[in-house]
């Protein structure tokens, strides 16, 4: 099938939605299938046939690729030319449009900053399956909206992503793992590391750079150089959840957590993801009130098989909804595209 061709039955099928008043689940490769609000949808409209990569430049860093794109084909391709992009590596199996929809960051978030400041450029099929485009190369200019930074974590609630154009960063050595001690310690003292996670078992600060200037760092945070260690994974985990505070509320929300759950926090950045075999809706609850209380957010991605969700997945709704149900409506009019999933059930 042809990118013109899957966009157009995008299109169709998001039309035909709209007169038979039938609302739609957007589905990708169903990694974050339960994250959000339940989407009062009767049908399902699937993204996967979205692949492909164009209008991909190199030199000036720029990639564009189909929503069903997933992360180890544009990983794949980026390599060829020493690339990557700020997503998640794993699971391979995840689409391009469900990270940019749930705004999911690689750990490279550290140094490059999270993808919203990545995303230049955006196609949807719209709510009245119209296509709309944003940044780059445009089929439609839409005034007034910064698009591209709308789309990212907004869930499909804005449209149906189709086309994402993404900037993208050289990868400049091999990348090392040091292990420290001091989690705080590194992520103040190393210099311009790509990040510092933390989990129970340690923390690993993530460099690139010359085999001196690498050997030279590890000295400096007194660390152990591990050339063959790989960065965690939340992978197999029956439940998660991710809190995200002030980086300097980090070790306080660790502290907090129980004995028997696992974590990954990554440092500097003030997002520690949460989760385990054990699953304790009250103490996960209790949790959420010290997070929001400090101005933070814990969002619940995914619990156990069997378990019932007992906890609003995105906890107290934010303020300005009706600001964010407008912007909503302008774009999906009659409610078609994952209603209800997002907080406050927008």
């Amino acid at each position: 099938m042809t990118a013109k061709t899957a966009v157009e039955t995008v299109q169709a099928r998001v039309r035909a939605a709209v007169a038979g008043q039938t609302p739609l689940r957007i589905v990708g490769s169903g990694y974050e299938a339960q994250l959000g609000n339940p989407v009062k949808a009767r049908a399902e409209l699937d993204t996967t046939e979205l692949t492909w990569v164009r209008d991909f430049d190199p030199d000036e860093l720029i990639i564009r690729v189909g929503a069903g794109t997933t992360a180890g084909e544009l990983a794949a391709r980026l390599g060829e030319q020493r690339l990557r992009a700020v997503i998640p590596s794993e699971p391979a199996g995840r689409t391009i449009g469900g990270i940019v929809a749930t705004g999911s960051s690689g750990y490279a978030r550290l140094r490059h900053g999270p993808l919203r400041n990545h995303v230049i450029g955006i196609t949807i099929v719209s709510g009245a399956g119209d296509l709309v485009s944003a940044g780059g190369q445009v089929v439609k200019n839409v005034t007034g909206y910064d698009l591209s930074r709308l789309c990212v974590a907004s869930m499909g609630r804005l449209g149906v992503l189709v086309e994402v154009a993404l900037r993208v960063y050289a990868v400049r050595d091999a990348e090392q793992v040091i292990e420290v001690r001091d989690p705080e310690a590194a992520w103040r003292q190393a210099h311009r590391p790509l990040a510092v996670v933390g989990t129970r078992r340690g923390t690993s600060v993530l460099v690139d750079g010359s085999e001196a200037a690498v050997a030279a760092m590890a000295k400096r945070l007194g660390g152990t150089l591990r050339s063959d260690a790989a960065l965690p994974s939340t992978s197999g985990w029956p439940w998660r959840a991710t809190i995200r505070s002030r980086p300097s509320q980090q070790p306080q929300a660790i502290q907090r957590l129980p004995a028997e759950w696992s974590y990954i926090a990554q440092f500097g950045t003030g997002l520690t993801e949460v989760g385990g075999e054990h699953f304790d809706a009250g103490t996960l609850g209790s949790l959420r009130q010290w997070v929001e209380a400090g101005g933070g957010r814990l969002v619940l991605h995914r619990v156990p098989p069997g378990v019932r969700h007992e906890l609003d997945p995105w906890g107290t709704p934010p303020a300005g909804l009706e600001i964010q149900r407008r912007i909503i409506r302008s774009f999906d009019p009659h409610g078609i595209l994952n209603p209800g999933i997002l907080p406050g059930g927008l």
